[in-house]
Formats: C-alpha cells, sequence, structure tokens
C-alpha cells in the first residue's frame, strides 16, 4: 500500500521594511526593484526613492533575508537591516 501524502501546509508571506542607500533617481529605484523581484519566492516590492526604502512581501522557505540584502548590495545599494512589517 503506498504511504500517505503528507499534505504541506501552505508558507505564510512575510513582510519587511529596510533602507536602501545610495538611490538617487529612479534609475536607481527601478534597478533595486528588479534586482528584489528577480529573486524566486518574492511576491511584490514597493521601493521608495523618497523615502529611501523597500517593502519586500516574500516566502521565507523560498528566499532568505540575506539573499535580499545581498542583491541590493550587488547593484552597488547599501541594504540596511530588516525590519518585519505586521502585515
Amino acid at each position: 500500500m503506498p504511504a500517505a501524502k503528507e499534505k504541506s501546509q501552505p508558507v505564510a508571506t512575510q513582510k519587511i521594511k529596510m533602507s536602501i542607500n545610495g538611490m538617487v533617481c529612479m534609475a536607481c529605484q527601478s534597478t533595486v526593484k528588479k534586482a528584489i523581484k528577480s529573486l524566486d519566492g518574492v511576491t511584490n516590492v514597493e521601493v521608495s526613492l523618497e523615502n529611501k526604502n523597500a517593502i519586500v512581501t516574500y516566502y521565507p522557505n523560498l528566499v532568505k533575508l540575506e539573499q535580499i540584502q545581498k542583491a541590493v548590495n550587488d547593484k552597488g545599494y547599501t541594504a540596511g537591516k530588516p525590519q518585519e512589517v505586521k502585515q
């Protein structure tokens, strides 16, 4: 008799806000957004040039905070420490 498949519980998304230093124009904002959005597991990205931050919604089982920060840093910007945003 085949083993019963365990139903995996869907993992809830998490939302974080982090500062982004080094953005000076709309092209910078777009570059940061594309870099974060390209990561598997990221579902939504809002980047604010005015507030110099990003709000990212993601699946923590698919992408780690360090990967999100690295994506920003690899583009020449500086990602600050992420803070959880209550949904």
